[in-house]
């Protein structure tokens, strides 16, 4: 519990603090299909900022899903997974799809200042809010499994 406040306040203040400079922008990034993987078969696509003026060079990544949910690929092929935001540093995610000879396109929108902040702002929002979905049922868990398992404890079995 506490530590979603912390994450949340330090989230809240992370958005205030940093301000992209004028130079900022937003690219559609799309990487080219890989067949080494069925999930990775048709590509994929992210959003990257770049602030060059505060070097700053982000991806945020919709595309970010757990790969031992159950049924994981009936659940791909049906369109039906949980996917989360992530963000990481767009020099790894490069690379990465360089060392997979995938292709990478970007595409520069045609954006204000104010666009561009909005948007990165939203990003932050959605990934506190990613994070808060998976962090606290875990907490929940950690409290009610030590409660469960003590009730079997103390019937005598």
């Amino acid at each position: 519990f506490i530590f979603s406040f912390l994450v949340l306040f330090s989230a809240s203040g992370l958005a205030q603090t940093l301000k992209l400079s004028d130079q900022a922008e937003i690219r559609v990034v799309t990487c080219g299909p890989y067949q080494g993987e069925l999930y990775s078969a048709f590509g994929h696509s992210a959003f990257r900022i770049v602030d060059t003026e505060l070097q700053y060079d982000a991806i945020y990544n919709y595309g970010v899903f757990d790969f031992d949910q159950p049924n994981f690929y009936l659940n791909f092929a049906k369109g039906n997974l949980n996917y989360k935001l992530g963000k990481h540093a767009y020099a790894p995610f490069r690379d990465y799809y360089i060392y997979h000879n995938r292709f990478i396109h970007e595409q520069k929108l045609n954006l204000t200042y104010q666009s561009v902040e909005r948007m990165r702002k939203y990003f932050l929002w959605t990934l506190v809010i990613t994070i808060l979905a998976i962090v606290l049922p875990l907490i929940g868990l950690g409290f009610a499994i030590p409660s469960f398992l003590s009730s079997f404890s103390g019937l005598g079995v």
